[in-house]
């Protein structure tokens, strides 16, 4: 299991590389390295909210969403309606 996941407050959500090769998580890691510490520290890489939590989330389509983009759900829903 990805350490970013065991690390983070929201358990639930997924880091989109999570389950690759311990080489192609480095690479992305390296590639985008605020992104995982976004997700990590449960922060919005759009707003910037430090307050995002599992409840947060309108359903588990949009908690994955948050693990590829890290975007809170308002974010979420600025982008996608």
């Amino acid at each position: 299991m990805d350490d970013l996941i065991k690390k983070s407050k929201l358990k639930k959500v997924k880091i989109p590389w999570s389950g690759k090769s311990e080489g192609m998580q480095n690479a992305l890691k390296a590639l985008f390295p605020e992104q995982a510490k976004n997700i990590k520290e449960n922060k919005c890489a759009l707003c910037g909210s430090t307050k995002v939590t599992f409840k947060d989330f309108r359903d588990n389509l949009s908690r994955k969403e948050f693990g590829i983009s890290g975007k809170c759900q308002s974010c979420q829903d600025k982008i996608w309606k």
